[in-house]
């Protein structure tokens, strides 16, 4: 037994994207998407630096530990 729901197996592939400009608007169809996107890899990035501060402090506490004994 597969995670998915049974309607999600049974849709068709994905539609393929329309144009990104509506121009009947005259703005960008797609403009929360790429937002969210942007902003998902923003998050990724802080995450990624956070750890890697926290990997440094604990590396130099680790580091002052082994020294100190």
């Amino acid at each position: 037994m597969s995670g998915m729901r049974k309607k999600q197996r049974e849709q068709a592939a994905q539609e393929p994207q329309r144009t990104p400009v509506d121009f009947a608007q005259g703005k960008p169809r797609y403009a929360t998407q790429m937002r969210r996107r942007r902003n998902r890899r923003y998050g990724l990035i802080a995450a990624l630096l956070i750890l890697g501060v926290a990997a440094g402090v604990l590396a130099v506490l680790l580091a002052d530990w082994l020294i100190a004994k």
